[in-house]
């Protein structure tokens, strides 16, 4: 089987609920800001392994335009999805 087939397979197996098929009914769904987030999680990890390796200074540059596009997407998506929700501490 090609490698696209499963991984087409695997993406069409997670629910718009954020569920797949086979993940335990006791996991937390995910929103689509939360896909998102680990989405730019694995880009900044490849920017980063490619800085640290010391990697093409071309591809890694383009790589941190892509970076940039993506937050700046991520931020017209999901404009409150990284705003600290917690009360603000109790003066004493």
């Amino acid at each position: 089987m090609p490698i696209s087939d499963v991984r087409f397979r695997a993406i069409a197996d997670i629910r718009r609920d954020g569920h797949s098929a086979s993940m335990p009914q006791n996991m937390p769904p995910y929103t689509d800001a939360d896909y998102y987030g680990f989405f730019m999680t694995g880009l900044l990890g490849l920017v980063d392994d490619a800085e640290l390796f010391g990697y093409s200074p071309e591809g890694t540059a383009l790589l941190r335009q892509a970076q940039e596009l993506f937050c700046q997407e991520f931020r017209t998506r999901h404009p409150d999805a990284w705003t600290d929700k917690s009360p603000p501490p109790e003066k004493g």
